[in-house]
């Protein structure tokens, strides 16, 4: 994951505007963000002046190599106790922390421990920088994002009846990592038949019929930044209502991608699918966000969603992945990932995804 101090200068910048004169960062991925470190077990404590990572034996070699403008601390006791000594270090009095990454669990017990220093809950901060990718994130999402249409292509070959969903999503998942994916970006996805149904459905035993319908949702992680992917394939002869919802579906997506700007509203985008789903009779059956931002996260900010009001600016990439479930008969995602760009956007998968282009 690559940084630099230009992260933490911009970091230092906005705690200056927020008057934040000591920042707690106990979000893994946000210390990575902002120093560069990719070991675990990590915190990141910040003031005006100074920063270090804390974290354990394991990581104390791999911490100096990767961040070399932090101060590297190993901790022999628990994280708490190393906390403490920068407090008494720096005679510190405050100490933001970003509430969405503290348990209110160990809120308590820093509050507790830490007599007479007072402990501010900030909105994201870290995250809101997140949320516009540079020129190297988006490289390497554009990257994620081949590896996993890459392995895509290979399995749409062993697609047929009699073949299982575990065994669908363990050659996926295999093809990814033979491509170059460090892992599966989250759990493989294969719903078959009445299984599609569920959005997020377990894959399972059950084997591919004659005449079926199979919706994979999948993404490769490359360099730490994911990709995330849905499509649907038949298999066979086609219920028509299976091509009604499925043609639905990507007409909502179409229209959602092409609204797409600088500007517009997160709320806007999904209501612009959300619409046209409900005024084609489908309505109460897309439950569900139209998409979410996409990065060292598979779910991040922007989330496209009702009632959120966030303006989409350039860098940003997120999913767009309307969807129509009918329990007990199946159900239809199609899910693309999507670059905000300045004059509008740019769709970063290129799988087919048309009716004909789908049916096996």
């Amino acid at each position: 994951m690559a940084t630099g101090n230009k992260r933490l200068e911009k970091l230092r910048e906005e705690m200056k505007q927020r008057n934040v004169k000591v920042l707690l960062l106990t979000d893994f991925t946000n210390v990575g963000y902002i120093t560069g470190f990719t070991g675990g077990d990590s915190f990141a404590l910040i003031t005006q002046r100074s920063q270090y990572i804390l974290t354990d034996a394991r990581f104390t070699e791999q911490a100096a190599k990767q961040a070399p403008a932090f101060a590297v601390i190993t901790r022999k006791a628990e994280m708490i106790k190393e906390v403490g000594k920068l407090v008494k270090k720096h005679r510190i009095r405050e100490i933001s922390f970003e509430a969405a990454a503290l348990s209110y669990d160990l809120f308590i017990t820093y509050r507790k421990f830490l007599t007479g220093v007072k402990f501010n809950p900030e909105k994201p901060i870290v995250q809101k920088f997140r949320r516009i990718k540079d020129a190297g994130e988006i490289r390497t999402i554009r990257k994620a994002v081949r590896i996993a249409e890459g392995a895509m292509l290979n399995l749409r070959k062993k697609i047929r009846p009699g073949v299982s969903e575990n065994d669908l999503a363990a050659e996926l998942e295999y093809q990814m990592r033979q491509l170059g994916a460090t892992k599966a970006a989250f759990e493989t996805i294969v719903a078959s038949g009445t299984n599609s149904s569920m959005p997020h459905a377990q894959c399972t035993g059950r084997k591919l019929g004659k005449n079926d319908v199979v919706t994979i949702d999948w993404g490769a992680r490359f360099d730490f930044y994911n990709s995330d992917l849905t499509r649907v394939f038949f298999v066979g002869k086609i219920k028509p209502r299976f091509r009604k919802i499925y043609e639905i579906t990507l007409g909502a997506q179409k229209a959602a991608i092409e609204a797409i700007g600088p500007g517009v509203s997160a709320h806007e985008i999904d209501m612009i699918a959300r619409d046209y789903i409900a005024q084609r009779g489908y309505g109460p059956q897309f439950g569900h966000s139209l998409g979410h931002g996409l990065g060292l996260d598979v779910h991040e900010a922007p989330r496209l969603g009702k009632g959120v009001e966030m303006p989409l600016e350039p860098g940003m990439v997120c999913t767009v992945e309307p969807g129509i479930y009918i329990p007990e008969f199946g159900g239809v995602r199609i899910e693309d990932d999507v670059l905000v760009t300045k004059k509008g956007c740019e769709v970063l998968s290129s799988l087919p995804r048309e009716f004909d282009e789908v049916v096996l």
